[in-house]
């Protein structure tokens, strides 16, 4: 839990996260995710990243905990420990966004927040 004192801070963490939200729903309803072209949503990923540097990494999980993709990593190469697996258990039983609470990336050490949404119930996985 994260309390915030003041309330322009807290509103401008509103914003970023709501921001991220709606970026990857975006991407999640985008052509290369509808056909199930992985590469095509991993390059397209690391595109819309490029615009929001805040942003670290976009990873494609599905239902079975596999990784799929992670685009600090090269598209194809070793697959990966999923990390915050209760948030991609309670994204794939609501269908519905959902913010995790602050905790270390295994990628960079770096102190992070995910935000998950489902891709699509047709192809049970989150972005």
């Amino acid at each position: 839990v994260c309390f915030i004192r003041d309330i322009t801070e807290r509103k401008k963490i509103e914003t970023d996260l709501n921001s991220a939200i709606a970026i990857v729903e975006t991407l999640a309803a985008s052509d290369a995710a509808q056909r199930d072209d992985l590469r095509a949503l991993y390059d397209t990923s690391k595109r819309v990243l490029a615009d929001h540097p805040d942003y670290r990494y976009i990873g494609l999980i599905d239902a079975d905990d596999r990784v799929l993709f992670v685009t600090a990593l090269p598209y194809g190469g070793d697959p990966v420990a999923l990390q915050q697996r209760e948030l991609a258990h309670r994204v794939f039983r609501t269908g519905k966004a959902n913010v995790s609470g602050l905790f270390q990336s295994p990628l960079n050490r770096e102190h992070v927040v995910a935000v998950s949404v489902p891709l699509r119930p047709s192809r049970p996985s989150i972005l």
